[in-house]
Order: structure tokens, then C-alpha cells, then sequence
């Protein structure tokens, strides 16, 4: 089965591809080193990132946690 992935060609690098608070996410993970958080831990430093801008609600962390293991980006 294909999947559409869609592009904002207005924004630059790794945000052409992901939402704000999912590179925020992803850039959380990738400072542990391999070491693993919490959703509420990922969640707590994605609107500590997004401070300012606006919040994030936990479900679309982990709905996003969820579709990133289910492509294989991340495990648990």
C-alpha cells in the first residue's frame, strides 16, 4: 500500500517533511543518544521547545511516537 507524503516547500530542511513540534520530538529522542523517554517526557520537552509559539496536547506525541514505530524510525 502506498502513503502520500506531503511537502511544504515554504519551509526549509527537515520541516519540508515534518511538523514543528515532530522535529521537536525527534530532535529530543536523537539528544538522548539511544536512551529512551516517556511520552510525558517527550511531551514536556516538545512544548518546553515550542515555549512562546504554542502547545502541543500529549495525544499527537503519541500519536506520532505511535506512526514513527510503526515505520520502523523508532522502537521500544
Amino acid at each position: 500500500m502506498f502513503k502520500i507524503v506531503v511537502f511544504d516547500t515554504k519551509e526549509d530542511d527537515f520541516r519540508t517533511v515534518v511538523k514543528d513540534y515532530q522535529e521537536a520530538a525527534l530532535r529530543y529522542l536523537w539528544r538522548l543518544g539511544g536512551g529512551g523517554a516517556s511520552s510525558r517526557d517527550v511531551w514536556v520537552n516538545v512544548n518546553k521547545d515550542l515555549m512562546g509559539k504554542r502547545t502541543i496536547s500529549r495525544a499527537s506525541i503519541i500519536n506520532f511516537l505511535n506512526s514513527m514505530v510503526d515505520e520502523g524510525v523508532l522502537n521500544y
